[in-house]
Parts: C-alpha cells; sequence; structure tokens
C-alpha cells in the first residue's frame, strides 16, 4: 500500500493523490492501477483502494474492475468449472471470486480459498495476507 501510495503520489503536485478530481485528472493513475490488479490481483487494488476516501476509493475499485477487462463482464454465479470451460485460468477465477465477494459456490470445503477442485495450486494466486 504504501508503495502504491508513493507511486501514486508522485504523479501529481504536492505528492498526494487529490481527494476530489475529475476522472481526466485521475486517469494518469490508469496504468498503475492495472498494473497492480495484474501483478498483485483484484482483490489487493480494492484493499488498497478502500484506504482513500470516497469518491476516490470508488473511482480506484471502478477502475480495478475495469481492468479485470471480460472477467468483470461475466455474471454473477459462475462456478470454477464454468470459468475454466471459457477458457478461464487460475488467477482470473480468484479475481472473478473477489469481485462477486467470495460466492460459496466456488469454494467447495469453505476454506476461503475458491476453486481448489479445479486448480489445484490456486492459492498461489490468493494475496498473501488471506
Amino acid at each position: 500500500m504504501s508503495a502504491f501510495d508513493r507511486q501514486a503520489g508522485s504523479r501529481f503536485a504536492g505528492g498526494q493523490v487529490p481527494t476530489y478530481a475529475s476522472d481526466a485528472t485521475l486517469s494518469v493513475l490508469d496504468d498503475l492501477v492495472i498494473q497492480v490488479v495484474d501483478r498483485c490481483g483484484f482483490q489487493v487494488m480494492a484493499d488498497i483502494a478502500y484506504q482513500y476516501p470516497a469518491p476516490l476509493y470508488g473511482w480506484f475499485l471502478a477502475t480495478a474492475a475495469s481492468a479485470l477487462g471480460e472477467i468483470s463482464t461475466l455474471p454473477p454465479g459462475l462456478r470454477c468449472a464454468d470459468l475454466a470451460a471459457l477458457g478461464w485460468g487460475p488467477k482470473q477465477a480468484v479475481d472473478y471470486w473477489f469481485l462477486w465477494n467470495g460466492p460459496d459456490l466456488m469454494d467447495a470445503d469453505l476454506n476461503g480459498i475458491p476453486c481448489q477442485t479445479v486448480w489445484p495450486g490456486v492459492d498461489r494466486y490468493m494475496p498473501a495476507y488471506y
């Protein structure tokens, strides 16, 4: 979170992300948000966003969801096997799971790690603090 804060702040005069800004002003952060989602996953970016006040929190969260691409356009209620059949892998399944608030139907043993029956090593895509 502190690394994100430093990098995000460095893109603005005064070294801080403006709390109230237009989408155009905040667009200089698009690539940074995309990098976090690609490298660390949707939930990590959501947790980073949570430390910011509204409306900035909402902008970060919406941008993170957008960074998921097609995953964010899938309907809720899909199972891990559905995602696999669509050609998605374990990272995308974890991102989808967090996007839809961790639905039980994706976590057969309810241990907080989705899709272990489809991708045995899926836990490596979970944030380390979960």
